[in-house]
Parts: structure tokens; C-alpha cells; sequence
């Protein structure tokens, strides 16, 4: 019997690479959703500890030019938290692109996947097949010589 071939075997190959490249586009995405989520993080407990400090500062003497500057400060800070915001939001949304294109290569490759081997079941098929159409032929010739020969 021949040897088995696919002949979507260079189908298979390209989209095996695909998969490949989408996968660490995602795995990449993932980094950058954690980098942002670590980035608002800091943010918030510097805000956090900004606020703190300004309270403390309060509870002693007004002085207003201080005060005018911790409202400054606070502003400044609460833009950094809104744009580290809208940096989880960008980093989490490309990651959903990410992760989509991913799993519609895996998806495409799984099914070339599963043509092989649909393709190498079928060809064991016919190779049992032959096998057991040769093993037929043998069978009464050989068994004609040897009921021959005992009589």
C-alpha cells in the first residue's frame, strides 16, 4: 500500500504558524493588561497616600497657599488616575481582540487538524482492507494444498 499524504499538509503548516504568532500577540496583550492594572494601581495608592497627608496636614494650622497646592497636586493625580484608567480599558480591549483572533486560528487549525485525521483513519481503513483482501486470495489457495496433501 503507498504511504500516506495530505495534501492540505501545507495548509496545516502555514496555519499552525498563525496560531503560533496570534498566541503571543495575545500572551503579549496579557502583559500589557497587567502592566496597566499595576500602573492604576500605583496611582491609586499614591493618590491614596496623597490624601492622607493632605487630611494630616489639615488638622493643624490653615495655611491656604498650602492648600491651593494640595488641591493642584490632587488634580494632577486625578488625571494620572483617569488616563491610567483609560490605559486598562485600551490594554483590556485589545486583549479581547487579541484573544479572538487566537481563538479563530486555533479554531482553523483544529478543523485542518481534524481532516488529517480523518484522512489517516481513512487510510487505515484501506490498508486493513487490503491487508485482508490479500490475506483472502492466500487463503483458499493455501488451504486447497494443504486438504490436497493430507489425502
Amino acid at each position: 500500500m503507498k504511504k500516506f499524504s495530505f495534501s492540505l499538509k501545507s495548509v496545516g503548516i502555514v496555519r499552525e504558524a498563525r496560531e503560533l504568532r496570534m498566541r503571543e500577540a495575545f500572551s503579549v496583550a496579557l502583559r500589557a493588561v497587567a502592566q496597566a492594572e499595576q500602573a492604576l494601581a500605583r496611582v491609586r495608592s499614591e493618590q491614596a497616600e496623597f490624601e492622607r497627608g493632605m487630611v494630616a496636614e489639615r488638622v493643624g494650622a490653615f495655611r491656604p497657599a498650602d492648600q491651593v497646592a494640595f488641591l493642584h497636586a490632587h488634580q494632577i493625580l486625578l488625571v494620572q488616575e483617569r488616563g491610567a484608567v483609560t490605559d486598562v480599558e485600551k490594554a483590556v480591549a485589545e486583549r479581547e481582540v487579541r484573544r479572538a483572533a487566537w481563538l479563530g486560528s486555533r479554531r482553523d487549525l483544529r478543523l485542518i487538524e481534524k481532516l488529517e485525521k480523518t484522512a489517516r483513519q481513512e487510510h487505515r481503513h484501506e490498508e486493513d482492507r487490503e491487508n485482508q483482501r490479500l490475506l483472502d486470495d492466500r487463503a483458499p489457495s493455501g488451504a486447497g494444498r494443504t486438504f490436497g496433501a493430507a489425502a
